[in-house]
């Protein structure tokens, strides 16, 4: 069963890049964030309104964005500096990060 849920999540990656394009489209973080979040907004639409079968199709639609976003950085495609485009949030309940290893400084 799980091969058949990466197969489907490839076949709309593939229906995404002969719909929106082959790589490099090269959108930065901010831009897949906005993606995401309107597919995830799907995803909700389909719980709030019951419908089974489109939540299943939407959770695969989101899953392909997610995937195409990381091919993008690992292919090198995202070749900007992440604290540059949004930098970390620091709460004052974390204290502070340490940005190399991303762990809490006490």
């Amino acid at each position: 069963m799980k091969s058949t849920i990466f197969k489907e999540i490839q076949n709309e990656r593939d229906y995404q890049d002969k719909r929106f394009g082959k790589q490099p489209r090269s959108l930065k973080p901010t831009l897949y964030l906005a993606v995401l979040t309107e597919e995830l907004g799907e995803v909700a639409r389909a719980i709030i309104e019951g419908q089974s079968e489109n939540y299943r199709a939407e959770l695969i639609q989101l899953a392909a964005v997610a995937v195409a976003a990381i091919q993008e950085f690992d292919e090198g495609s995202a070749t900007y500096d992440l604290d540059e485009v949004c930098p970390p949030i620091v709460y004052a309940s974390q204290g502070q990060l340490n940005k190399a290893t991303n762990t809490r400084k006490n």
